[in-house]
């Protein structure tokens, strides 16, 4: 018998497929016909220059969307509502129907270097900045976790590029891949330790890039958020004031108004034993290089 749940999730994602068309034929539209090819096209290099543009990279479940809400707390960054590919067809969706949260099982797709195409690049910069809030500021902040396995091509083709590499407990974040994308603990933790390991290896030939830790977001580390404040260009007192704020987000306290703390261990609870020796075997290599244990 198909459960509830299932024919819920079937709902949602053809909902999500629809609302996907429904907005690529509106840019499409104001592409082709309403001139945004044209405008586009010739002040393409004018836009990248005058903007900086910063792009928070990391396995999925690792905290992007509070850091990008945080930083959009400031008020003093431009920020998309959602994940920057929600809002363009330029790039390679990490939606696959099947592979909900482990887009790395289909990498060759998305992967892209500095050998990459740039002919999309005009195209992409029209479909982002129109779904942003006028006016744009200086500061642009984008939060696709696939584009950690693009880094190399978004550098060459953004002048002013910025990489916040986010990094979280892979225990807990193998735990949340299972609850929220119905995944193996196996197929969530060998995805994080892909993502995390092409992150390790592309940051180096990075210009302007930031480690952070989530365990360190969330903990108010007085040092290091100054550090992301200076990288940024954000005034810290501000960001320190977003710090305290309630944000909402789905969590494994469900979908609420919650305040930033550290949830690791309310998720890494819910692992068994025999999980925690799978996440171990599969991610050792990227969890013995970021210090990471199931405490």
């Amino acid at each position: 018998m198909v459960s509830i749940k299932f024919w819920r999730q079937r709902y949602y994602w053809v909902y999500m497929r629809a609302m996907l068309q429904a907005s690529d034929w509106h840019r499409a539209i104001d592409w082709h016909v309403l001139g945004g090819q044209r405008f586009f096209n010739r002040y393409l290099q004018e836009l990248l220059e005058s903007h900086q543009w910063f792009f928070i990279v990391a396995c999925n479940n690792s905290g992007t969307s509070l850091l990008q809400d945080m930083l959009g707390s400031t008020g003093q960054v431009s920020t998309l509502p959602h994940e920057g590919q929600r809002y363009t067809s330029t790039l390679v969706r990490a939606t696959k129907k099947g592979y909900e949260r482990v887009w790395s099982e289909y990498l060759a797709d998305l992967r892209m270097t500095e050998k990459s195409p740039k002919r999309v690049v005009s195209r992409l910069v029209h479909d982002w900045m129109q779904e942003m809030q006028q006016p744009i500021k200086k500061i642009i902040i984008e939060k696709t976790t696939a584009n950690a396995v693009r880094m190399l091509w978004l550098q060459e083709v953004f002048p002013n590029s910025y990489f916040i590499g986010l990094v979280r407990n892979g225990y807990a974040v193998t735990e949340g891949i299972q609850r929220k994308g119905h995944k193996s603990v196996e197929r969530g933790a060998k995805h994080w330790n892909e993502v995390n390991k092409i992150m390790v290896g592309d940051s180096q030939k990075i210009k302007n890039y930031f480690q952070l830790y989530y365990e360190d977001l969330v903990g108010n580390s007085e040092q290091k958020m100054k550090d992301l404040a200076d990288f940024v260009g954000v005034d810290y007192e501000k960001l320190k004031s977003s710090m305290r704020k309630d944000y909402g987000f789905d969590t494994i306290r469900g979908y609420q108004q919650q305040k930033v703390i550290n949830l690791n261990s309310e998720s890494i609870s819910r692992l068994k034993p025999e999980d925690i020796k799978t996440i171990y075997s599969c991610a050792s290599e990227m969890l013995d290089y970021h210090g990471y244990k199931a405490t």
